[in-house]
């Protein structure tokens, strides 16, 4: 607001962020809140948001944009992630160039206890709001815009003095969350037009981690208190959300553990009846409790009778004790992961289970170890390469030198150069070619074992007891000595093989030539162009599950396993797979058909490759239709690559399916 009586305050406010289409900031919408619920600050301060993309072809515009929409800045206030660090810095930079009198304050993660090195890299900078930050930027800009006490009363804070820096106390957390102004609920912080041009809401409903895992600095920021808002408060803000929201959107509930306190089922069911009420589908997003638990296996149930929610995240990160331990995560139960999966597979909730790529202690044999419990037991691998982040124990050089940790900065996604980050690229007991073997594994894992053989590869492992991932470690070698089938793969992970080398190698003319240039998904893209390439031609994806069976047969020694013979009617159902694929760039929904041994089906379902069918155990052979979904039509190419590598899609249960010999009731149709 803006009264002409009195003399304003322009103040910027700017998230930089990786998300399309986003166009609320919960981090800026309690920072305006904070401001103009305070008297004295109400009417001298003229707020303007502004959330500005990190996209490299978009960034430099929305600088520019950004300096002609600014008159006479008085303040830029931004809040820092590694994610946007660069791009933060660099717009601060021309702010106080052309306005040497603003005021630059920054605030967010990347800044907390990091005074020596941004009061370096960035001098320009004036403040630094260590931590939580609404109540201590209210209290900044009290001093700076208002000349009231000074900044030196201000607890957890560092600022030049002097042409010194000076860090004040540690503040205390906010114990009580309702001193907060609501972004959703105070009056002109947030209109309805904004909040409905948004495609994604980050929401929370209580802040804290009860853990401290050393690669998080979550749990430690906190000090392990969870501090809750508010049951009527939540019922505002997400009545407001939900009327609001346009359909299709997202809600992401930004808890550390949704699903650890016992009122999380009511704000679930809460969260159903609104959507109901306004007959709108916002899907439910979060970060599920760590103890992953019943209540948790609930409240998925409760918001996927909706379908309101997409996968469940198992949160594991590694199933070494050794690595767990070092990451002091031992105090979260990894035996009840198994009981779990069960759980959701009975319930027909996709879930994917977190990896890290790279934890001290853990050698690529046992994080492949790890991979191979998770596709064991019908879930989905997701790996992340580990990050060294700042105020993590991680972080810690003397940890650091203990556990001999390599690090490069380099992006964390080489798909994406400005993303960049200390990534953990070798340790002690791991060389780099080997950190190297497991990103290539995961990318290969996603396309093979998750997707385009994944009945072939279940299959073979479960009549031979050959694990799924060393057969993934087959196919990889035998991409790389050419593969008749698909020669294209081979350029395309040895593209990925150079570019984790060395970042610059990257490839875009290659993978726009597969591709296109006209990417929905800037991210994973040696993965999606391996998908593309061995899913989009019908008579490439069959020749090469031919193709790599028999190498599999031939280099573990398979010929004579009983079950062998069974393998054409596994590879139909892989088959309709990629009939299920192909059918998003169809101008109408694909069929496939498939018939294969009840024997081998069963060997299937139990592993989770397949759907529940209910089939005729004695029936010497199933047969079957299967029909893409009416949603997947014009759902396709990348965004649903990316949606199978987590999990919230599956190729054979993302379809309708009809069962014609052997079903108990025929023809049967059962929703995927």
């Amino acid at each position: 607001m803006q009264l002409n009586s009195v003399q304003t305050r322009e103040i910027h406010m700017v998230e930089m962020t990786m998300l399309e289409e986003h166009n609320y900031s919960a981090i800026l919408g309690y920072l305006h809140a904070a401001l103009v619920t305070d008297p004295d600050l109400v009417d001298i301060v003229d707020v303007h948001k502004h959330v500005l993309s990190t996209h490299p072809d978009l960034v430099e515009n929305a600088i520019v944009g950004l300096l002609d929409l600014m008159v006479c800045p008085d303040m830029l206030a931004i809040t820092i992630y590694f994610w946007n660090r660069p791009q933060s810095i660099e717009l601060a930079r021309r702010v106080k160039e052309r306005w040497p009198s603003c005021h630059i304050v920054f605030g967010g993660n990347d800044v907390t206890n990091q005074q020596a090195v941004l009061f370096v890299e960035a001098p320009f900078t004036e403040v630094l709001v260590h931590g939580e930050g609404e109540l201590r930027f209210r209290d900044v800009c009290r001093v700076l815009l208002l000349g009231e006490g000074s900044l030196a009363q201000i607890d957890g804070i560092s600022f030049w003095q002097n042409g010194e820096v000076t860090t004040t106390a540690d503040a205390n957390r906010i114990v009580d969350l309702e001193e907060l102004a609501s972004p959703l609920l105070t009056e002109g912080v947030y209109g309805d037009d904004e909040l409905s041009h948004t495609r994604l809401i980050i929401y929370e409903t209580n802040r804290g981690c009860p853990y401290s895992c050393s690669f998080c600095f979550w749990g430690g920021a906190t000090k392990s208190k969870v501090r809750q808002f508010s049951i009527e408060r939540i019922t505002a803000e997400l009545e407001r959300i939900v009327r609001i929201a346009r359909d299709g959107s997202s809600l992401f509930v930004a808890d550390a553990n949704f699903g650890i306190l016992g009122r999380d089922l009511e704000i679930a069911k809460l969260f159903v009846q609104l959507c109901l009420k306004y007959d709108k589908r916002v899907i439910f997003m979060t970060n599920w409790a760590k103890n992953s638990n019943s209540k948790v296996v609930e409240i998925a149930s409760v918001l996927h009778e909706h379908e309101l929610a997409g996968a469940i995240t198992l949160s594991a990160q590694s199933f070494d004790e050794h690595t767990l331990k070092l990451a002091n995560r031992s105090n979260i139960k990894k035996d009840r992961y198994g009981t779990l999966q069960r759980e959701f597979r009975e319930r027909g909730i996709p879930t994917y289970t977190d990896l890290i790529w790279g934890l001290p202690g853990e050698p690529l044999a046992t994080h492949l170890s790890g991979v191979e419990q998770v596709l064991k037991s019908g879930g989905c691998p997701v790996v992340y390469p580990l990050l060294v982040l700042n105020n993590t124990e991680y972080a810690n050089p003397t940890f650091a030198a203990a556990h001999e940790m390599v690090t490069a900065h380099m992006p964390c996604d080489i798909s994406d150069p400005s993303l960049k980050a200390q990534v953990v690229v070798g340790r002690a007991r791991v060389t780099f070619e080997e950190w190297r073997r497991g990103m290539q594994h995961a990318a290969a894992t996603a396309v093979f074992a998750k997707s385009a053989m994944r009945c072939t590869l279940h299959y073979l492992s479960a009549i031979s007891g050959v694990r799924i991932v060393d057969m993934v470690d087959a196919v990889m070698d035998e991409i790389d000595a050419g593969l008749g089938s698909c020669p294209d793969l081979t350029r395309v992970q040895q593209n990925h093989r150079d570019s984790l080398t060395h970042y610059e190698m990257l490839d875009m003319p290659l993978i726009d030539s597969i591709l296109g240039a006209d990417k929905s998904v800037l991210e994973e893209l040696h993965y999606q162009t391996m998908m593309y390439l061995v899913l989009n031609d019908a008579t490439v994806h069959r020749a090469l599950l031919v193709e790599c069976a028999e190498k599999l047969v031939a280099r573990f020694g398979l010929v004579g396993t009983p079950g062998l013979g069974d393998m054409l009617g596994v590879r139909s159902l892989d088959v309709v797979g990629g009939t299920i694929w192909r059918s998003g760039s169809a101008k109408s929904a694909l069929r496939g058909m498939f018939a294969v041994s009840s024997k081998a089906l069963g060997l299937l379902i139990e592993s989770g490759a397949v759907p529940d069918w209910p089939y005729d155990p004695e029936a010497p052979v199933i047969s079957g239709q299967l029909t893409a979904n009416a949603d997947r039509v014009g759902y396709w190419n990348t965004a649903y690559a990316m949606s199978l590598l987590r999990g919230a899609r599956r190729l054979l249960f993302d379809a309708k399916t009809s069962l014609f010999m052997g079903a108990r009731r025929e023809p049967e149709r059962l929703a995927g």
